[in-house]
């Protein structure tokens, strides 16, 4: 549902009914019989906008500051840049630009705009007149309905652009071309090198869209999972290398990791044997083509070429590298398998694949788990021709 489908003043009202708000946070929003309900003590529309609202409230927990009280749609609370990334985001644009203005373009419900505002003066547009709304409320800015068009808009200030990339019904495009706005205006925008941070999303096609040499292109992941890709050019584009990893890990306070470089090839080495400890990476630091760092640094190898995983003699002390010891080294056969980790007091089984070794992992899982204490975790991966089985124990991770 676009959220222009109701009026501003239905948003409104149904963020202030708090009765409203608690029955619709119990209700499934397609269970009709429990929604018609609802609507036999507050109109239709209210009704979908308090589902709404929960359902981004839901979305946003522990990925959007202050989510418990957030006012938005579903959808665009699901689109919405994670406040770690856009506290970075802003702090980079604040350290580079100290003067800056944000042209927040395609502000959606606010979460940049938000992190802009704290450090940054900031001018937000979107197209809905729901979201600029949103964002009024959520990130004290004012926004503007309004579309981005020529660059003459942006009068010298600093563009950010995070396109949409989900339709009206939710649906994710994976290609450019069917973007809101298209990446034909992120194009322009690198051509005339103006002062610019474009999201392009985490699964953005490298081998297909080639991005300019001039613009450097961040893969940010939060607690191990990928969440955004960041192209920075202009006189923001100040690492030290056209590729970058960003990993923010939560702990006891919040922890901001960088790698930045050129994209290499790992040093290929010996096949994995018993007493070698496999090393899985951050998807940041793999996305962005920066294994062979954390392979210099800690005397790693790749062993086979792209398999995107690290072997070593010993554990590395890095935030970016999970290490797992290898106890054994099997054919890639479940009942050989089974009977091994039955020996070695098997309870839980996980089962993880590279280099399309596995086609089903799940079910494989379940073949190999057992009733005993002792969790295992198997790689199935394609070294070469071969296909193997380790099986490993993690290794407790020591600080970097």
């Amino acid at each position: 549902m676009s959220p222009d489908a109701l009026d501003v003043d239905v948003w409104a009202t149904a963020a202030q009914a708090s009765d409203l708000l608690e029955a619709a946070s119990k209700v499934n929003d397609v269970d009709a019989k429990a929604i018609a309900r609802l609507r036999q003590s507050w109109s239709a529309p209210l009704v979908t906008a308090a589902i709404d609202i929960t359902r981004a409230r839901r979305s946003a927990k522990g990925r959007l500051e202050e989510a418990d009280t957030l006012i938005a749609d579903h959808h665009g609370a699901q689109q919405a840049t994670p406040s770690v990334l856009a506290a970075w985001k802003a702090q980079h644009i604040a350290d580079t630009l100290p003067n800056a203005c944000v042209f927040d373009a395609g502000c959606g419900i606010g979460s940049d705009s938000r992190a802009f505002g704290r450090v940054l003066d900031v001018r937000a547009i979107d197209t809905s007149a729901a979201r600029c709304w949103m964002t009024t409320n959520y990130a004290n800015v004012k926004a503007t309905v309004a579309s981005l068009t020529a660059f003459d808009q942006v009068c010298g200030e600093v563009l950010h652009l995070d396109p949409a990339r989900r339709d009206a019904s939710g649906k994710r495009h994976h290609n450019p071309a069917k973007w809101s706005p298209t990446i034909g205006l992120a194009q322009d925008a690198w051509a005339a090198n103006i002062d610019a941070c474009l999201m392009l999303g985490p699964g953005i096609d490298l081998e297909k869209f080639t991005l300019p040499d001039h613009v450097q292109l961040a893969f940010c992941a939060r607690n191990g999972a990928l969440v955004d890709a960041a192209a920075w050019s202009g006189r923001l584009a100040t690492f030290s290398g056209s590729r970058i990893a960003v990993q923010f890990l939560d702990g006891n306070e919040q922890t901001t990791c960088i790698r930045s470089g050129e994209r290499m090839q790992p040093p290929f080495g010996p096949k994995p044997k018993v007493g070698h400890v496999l090393h899985t990476p951050d998807p940041a630091l793999e996305r962005a083509g920066l294994l062979h760092l954390e392979a210099e640094s800690h005397e790693l190898w790749e062993p086979a070429p792209g398999l995107g995983l690290l072997v070593g003699n010993t554990a590395a002390a890095s935030t970016w590298l999970k290490p797992w010891r290898i106890e054994a080294v099997l054919p890639p056969r479940p009942k050989v398998i089974a009977k091994w980790l039955m020996a070695h007091n098997a309870g839980p089984v996980t089962v993880r694949t590279r280099g399309g070794a596995l086609s089903d992992v799940d079910r494989v899982a379940k073949q190999l788990s057992g009733e005993g204490d002792t969790p295992w975790t198997v790689f199935f991966l394609r070294l070469g021709r071969k296909i193997v089985a380790l099986a490993t124990q993690k290794v407790a991770e020591k600080p970097a």
